[in-house]
């Protein structure tokens, strides 16, 4: 009989033992990081030295002082491991970080106020008219544009400061990534030797290839291979410097200089031809920053004048002798101001300024007197970039100076007392001057002077315009009231449109008489023409209104809906003052007003121009779109101690929240437990010790799929096989993070849980 053996016993699983935390890891060692100080240093000063040389003078002291800042901070960054604490750890680095960027600023010249929160708009506008204008530059750039040359050294600072960063800031048991601070020298080098070559370009290269070489190896050799590795890179160096002045050729194998430069600014500039055309307007109206002129006072902004009425439309001309006086100087020094212009989109042959220019110094281009108070550049035009100063006499009398003026005009006025005719003779008329009874001559060419100008005038298309002329003249007291009367006349019951109906043979008498629509062009044209039949010496000027002032930067913003045309009527003993008889609903704004409201002959007497301003103005209230511009004085850099800490510590704070980024993980945590984590501790929720998953879950019971994610994450937690959390629940989890964070909520919590999840390498600290 047989027995049955009994069952075997079932034994119980072993008890898993209790989860510890495991001991934190040792903090890792600094890395033998002396050498690549070193190399780093000596490279940095080599580059840094190289790129001072993009402005003149040199930005030498800036340089150096980059060069130094930099190597503090890796030293600084080499010591961070022996720093046991990790919030001591994470304050050394944001510190350095942002005392970087603070003395890199004041290192270029940056004024402390504009790292105040209220100018950072300024700070922005300030860099990026620097960086639009780099295309354009030359080098070294001698420009005035402050802007310009602290972007250029606020560049270089900047890549040694970011260099000495990336080469030495600690990433657990290693030490920075040298070839990304290789790569940012290198660039730094690169830029400004392409641009202009060293004095001793071979030499320099091989001393810049020995660097880069012990920067990226120079720490991580063994110690047996370092002597055949500085042999041979001996050799390679020597190679290279035998075979590089044979590889060296005349021209480029492509010039990216000029590629770039004028590839980028012909999308982005505006070019204007001045010449009066009186068809549909065609001018660049993009809203597109063209100048910034720094003055005392805003005013027309002249490029060119229009002398000459041929019959058909008032044109430029290269007849004229410099050594004719164009004005009177008066001798009020209020008249006189020094501008100094930066060219921002425009490209053209004429200096821009203001007045009559009496001289153009400090400019990258030629500067030739043309004549007319205006000065032309050579064979190159202005460009983006380009700056220059110009000293000016614009005269703004008064209108009781302007009426006691009288009528003793110089004898250079006299060519701006003459039109043309539309006829094949070429006949020009010469009108005599205010006060002056003598005929209208008329001049052929090749033939004696006759005075049978009027004849000839009443019998052309523009004997109306003539008649309105006398008319108007006959009933005005002083030739400022004929002025006053005559713009009264050309803006009454006229339309301002940039697509005006043109008769072809006469088009301003046209205007005056028949269509009465038309824009700038048409306005001051007819304004011109009505006051040299009237014996008061006037022409057309083109360029630009005031613009708007900044007052932040001192400055005055034109753009390209500026660009305007207007009048100067010379008025003895002053000189030449600007008239605008073009009506205020024109797009170009600050255009200048009458001191006095006017009535004219042809309309009633309470008739006035509604866009007048009262009688006895002062000369500041002309300009309609800004206030008169205020010198800089030197209070406004004054700055306290208290707010640039406050900007120091925000910015601390920012930089602390990035680093945090990739912090406070420990290594062996399951990948979706870490992300969770993080995301917490991000989103200024980190658990208290002990919270366990479930706790979390009920944490966010409001929102069942934010719970959802937890519930996943548990799953997954103890049964590796589950399904982790899906898009759906990681959104879901987002919402709910970024609930009373404010209105950065939804940035600062997609920044903790982005869409997809990060992997564990990317997750480690």
């Amino acid at each position: 009989m047989s027995t049955l053996a009994p069952a075997p016993r079932r034994e119980r699983p072993a008890r898993r033992p209790p989860r510890t935390a495991p001991a934190p890891a040792p903090v890792a060692a600094p890395a033998r990081g002396g050498l690549r100080l070193a190399a780093w240093t000596l490279l940095a000063l080599l580059a840094a030295h190289a790129w001072a040389d993009q402005v003149a003078p040199a930005s030498r002291a800036a340089a150096t002082a980059s060069v130094l800042l930099g190597s503090a901070i890796g030293a600084l960054l080499l010591l961070a491991p022996r720093v046991t604490s990790r919030r001591r750890r994470l304050l050394l680095v944001d510190g350095l970080a942002v005392g970087a960027l603070v003395l890199a600023l004041a290192t270029c010249g940056v004024p402390l106020r504009l790292l105040l929160p209220d100018a950072w708009g300024e700070l922005a506008a300030g860099i990026g008219q620097g960086l639009g204008a780099l295309p354009g530059v030359r080098v070294p750039y001698r420009g005035l544009d402050e802007w310009t040359r602290a972007t250029i050294v606020l560049g270089g600072t900047l890549l040694v400061l970011v260099s000495a960063w990336v080469a030495f800031v600690p990433r657990g048991a290693a030490t920075g990534r040298p070839l990304v601070a290789a790569g940012l020298l290198a660039t730094l080098y690169a830029v400004p030797v392409v641009e202009r070559a060293p004095d001793h370009p071979f030499l320099q290269g091989t001393a810049v290839t020995v660097l880069l070489a012990v920067l990226l190896w120079g720490d991580r050799l063994p110690r047996g291979q370092a002597r055949p590795a500085a042999i041979l890179l001996a050799v390679a160096a020597v190679a290279a410097a035998v075979l590089a002045p044979r590889l060296d050729g005349d021209r480029p194998l492509f010039d990216y200089e000029s590629f770039v430069a004028d590839s980028l600014q012909g999308r982005n500039t505006s070019t204007f031809s001045w010449q009066h055309r009186y068809g549909p307007l065609n001018w660049t109206r993009t809203g597109r920053e063209v100048l910034r002129i720094r003055a005392r006072q805003g005013t027309y902004w002249k490029a060119a004048v229009l002398p000459e009425f041929d019959g058909r439309a008032w044109r430029t001309t290269d007849a004229v002798d410099i050594r004719t006086p164009d004005t009177e100087i008066a001798e009020d020094p209020g008249y006189r101001q020094q501008l100094t212009v930066v060219v921002a989109g425009l490209r053209s042959p004429e200096y821009v300024t203001a007045g009559s220019t009496r001289s153009i110094a400090a400019s990258p281009r030629l500067a030739i007197e043309s004549g007319f108070g205006i000065f032309r550049t050579g064979s190159r035009p202005l460009r983006r970039g380009d700056a220059y100063r110009a000293e000016v006499y614009v005269p703004q009398p008064s209108p009781e100076t302007m009426r006691d003026a009288g009528s003793s005009y110089p004898l250079f006025t006299r060519r701006f007392l003459s039109m043309g005719l539309p006829d094949s003779e070429r006949s020009v008329l010469l009108f005599p001057r205010w006060g002056e009874s003598q005929s209208i001559f008329r001049y052929a060419l090749g033939a004696p002077p006759r005075s049978d100008g009027e004849e000839q005038l009443l019998a052309s298309p523009y004997r109306r315009t003539y008649r309105l002329a006398q008319r108007l003249r006959a009933a005005s007291a002083t030739p400022y009231d004929f002025i006053r009367n005559v713009r009264a006349r050309v803006m009454r019951d006229a339309t301002y449109t940039e697509t005006p109906r043109v008769d072809p043979r006469a088009p301003l008498d046209g205007f005056l008489f028949d269509r009465r629509e038309g824009y700038c062009q048409q306005f001051s044209g007819a304004m011109a023409l009505l006051l040299r039949m009237g014996g008061v010496p006037a022409r057309v000027a083109s360029g630009f209104t005031a613009g708007t002032y900044d007052d932040a930067r001192k400055e005055w913003v034109v753009r390209d809906l500026d660009a305007h045309s207007w009048v100067e009527a010379y008025v003895p003993g002053q000189g030449w003052v600007a008239f605008d008889p073009t009506p205020a609903a024109a797009p170009p704004r600050s255009q200048l007003r009458d001191d006095e409201p006017a009535t004219t002959p042809d309309e009633p007497a309470e008739e006035q121009d509604a866009d007048e301003g009262p009688a006895g103005a002062p000369a500041d209230a002309r300009l309609g779109g800004g206030p008169g511009a205020p010198a800089a004085s030197p209070g406004d850099e004054s700055l306290s101690l208290g707010p640039p800490l406050l900007v120091v510590l925000a910015a601390g704070a920012l930089v602390a929240f990035v680093v945090r980024r990739r912090v406070g993980v420990r290594a062996d945590d399951p990948p979706e437990l870490a992300e969770l984590l993080q995301a917490l501790r991000l989103t200024g929720r980190p658990p208290a010790t002990g919270t366990t998953l479930r706790q979390l879950e009920e944490r966010f019971r409001h929102a069942p799929q934010a719970a959802d994610y937890l519930r996943a994450v548990r799953a997954q937690r103890y049964a590796p096989s589950a399904t982790g959390p899906g898009r759906a629940q990681r959104a879901a989890l987002r919402t709910a993070l970024a609930d009373g964070l404010g209105a950065g909520g939804r940035l600062r919590a997609w920044w903790a849980l982005p869409p997809r999840p990060v992997g564990r390498r990317g997750r480690r600290a």
